[in-house]
């Protein structure tokens, strides 16, 4: 954030913290001007290798999305502590995703390469536009990924 005259006159924030200081201190919500929103961006998404073992990766998703949650046999102390922690991180639960959920960092990074390539003067015309074909090829593949039911 850039301050000046004891105000800010430009910044960035995660909709999560903004929604965060929102609750915590709405004044500041409040006399806040929004005039750009980005697409979505994930927040803390659990990611791991392709390769890592079914099983355990079952084990940690499971581990995470019945934390905080009541199942069956777990005790009831051991469920308030676990949301006394969810509570402390302001976090409700855990939710199951996939790999469509980090989408929208891609495209992010496949426009600034697209700029990147388009401000590039060394290469040639010919060059430029092979590489924007390419990055075309990619965000076609990511809006198929994305917008399918299932990976």
């Amino acid at each position: 954030l850039f301050r000046s005259e004891g105000r800010t006159d430009a910044g960035t924030v995660a909709s999560l913290v903004y929604d965060q200081v929102g609750r915590r201190t709405p004044e500041i919500v409040s006399a806040t001007r929004i005039v750009w929103r980005s697409p979505l961006i994930p927040a803390d998404p659990l990611v791991w290798r392709k390769d890592l073992p079914a099983e355990l990766k079952a084990r940690i998703a499971a581990f995470f999305l019945s934390y905080g949650a009541a199942t069956p046999g777990k005790k009831a102390s051991i469920l308030a502590e676990e949301r006394a922690v969810l509570d402390r991180l302001d976090i409700r639960s855990f939710v199951a995703s996939d790999n469509r959920q980090l989408a929208s960092v891609r495209l992010l990074e496949l426009a600034k390469a697209r700029i990147q390539i388009e401000a590039d003067e060394s290469a040639s015309a010919v060059d430029r536009s092979l590489r924007l074909q390419e990055v075309d090829r990619k965000i076609a593949e990511i809006d198929r990924f994305s917008n399918s039911t299932a990976n």
